[in-house]
């Protein structure tokens, strides 16, 4: 296992360097990554810019590409370069000049009508124009491609229990596994867990700031997205099954996920302390219970006794009897 994890690390040292290396010399290298903080940019800000989960103020001169993640923005002076928005709200002031697009996912952007700009406001892919809306007031163009917070919470809801159900249907004793693994290996799913939330946030960050890179940081922060899905999973059942001790309702391992599922998506949306569960606490616990899972199940054979079992789970209903309880009496 520790010759497993020395490859791994060489080989995530040799593609750090040899991406941070191409970058250099195409002169592709963003500037500067701004993270979970306020700015007020003055000057003349040269090369491309990602902003994550920030409150920023940009005057006077910048040239290079905008990337805002989760931010609130406002645009005082000239840009020459495009701006791309991810779940982030943007103010063009009366005095900004901007001399290309605006590409907006999720995101709303305000334009003060004595702006000026040579691109458009536009969505990042043209499926989602139908969701796009412009409003028009005496003063300022609003763009919005953003949905109905329920409608948001419905779709992931849907899909993450889509997911759940066909990974818990087709490997149960796998998820269950990692379920007793949270509880006897905590400490050892807490490293594997660090270990890689920031491998996989450093290529994402490395790949971003190179444009060559930017198809393949999506593929990573699609893939951890996955990941950490997977292993919410594992977290859910692990929630449901202490409940089930404690109120001894002999649940179903999948009746386990969906009451534990239920109180992660609650935590999602607590104030302040919301924010770093998603991107922190959750990630980090499920990448790390997957990966301490995968380890134990397909590397190491060691499997736990899961003791959870209950009666309704060892009862198998056919269609032929499940037919006869639904018919009786009929």
């Amino acid at each position: 296992m520790n010759g497993i994890r020395r490859v791994i690390l060489v080989v995530t040292f040799i593609l750090l360097f040899s991406v941070t290396t191409y970058a250099k010399s195409n002169d592709f290298i963003v500037n500067k990554v701004y993270f979970l903080n306020q700015h007020h940019l003055t000057g003349k800000q040269v090369g491309n810019c990602l902003f994550l989960f920030e409150d920023v103020v940009i005057e006077d001169e910048y040239l290079g590409n905008l990337f805002l993640v989760n931010c609130n923005a406002t645009i005082k002076g000239g840009i020459a370069g495009d701006v791309y928005t991810l779940n982030s709200s943007v103010f063009i002031d009366e005095r900004s000049n901007i001399d290309g697009d605006i590409i907006s996912f999720y995101s709303v952007v305000q334009k003060h009508i004595g702006s000026y700009m040579t691109g458009e406001i536009k969505a990042l892919f043209k499926s989602l124009e139908i969701f796009s809306k412009d409003t028009v007031t005496d003063n300022l163009f609003i763009y919005s491609d953003t949905l109905p917070k329920i409608i948001t919470i419905l779709a992931m809801g849907i899909l993450q229990t889509f997911v759940a159900l066909v990974f818990l249907s087709s490997k149960k004793s796998f998820y269950e596994q990692g379920c007793i693994a949270l509880e006897k290996e905590f400490l050892p799913v807490l490293k594997n867990g660090l270990r890689s939330y920031f491998i996989l946030g450093a290529l994402i960050l490395i790949f971003l700031i190179s444009i060559i890179g930017a198809p393949f940081s999506l593929v990573l922060i699609l893939l951890a997205f996955l990941l950490s899905l997977l292993g919410q999973i594992m977290i859910a059942i692990y929630i449901g099954f202490f409940i089930n001790k404690k109120v001894k309702l002999n649940m179903h391992t999948v009746t386990m996920f969906f009451v534990g599922n239920f109180l992660i998506e609650f935590l999602k949306f607590i104030p302040f302390t919301g924010n770093f569960f998603v991107l922190f606490i959750l990630p980090i616990l499920a990448i790390g219970i997957l990966v301490q899972t995968f380890s134990n199940y397909f590397l190491r054979k060691k499997f736990f006794e899961v003791s959870f079992d209950t009666e309704i789970q060892k009862k198998h209903f056919s269609k032929s009897s499940t037919y006869a309880i639904l018919t009786k009496d009929l």
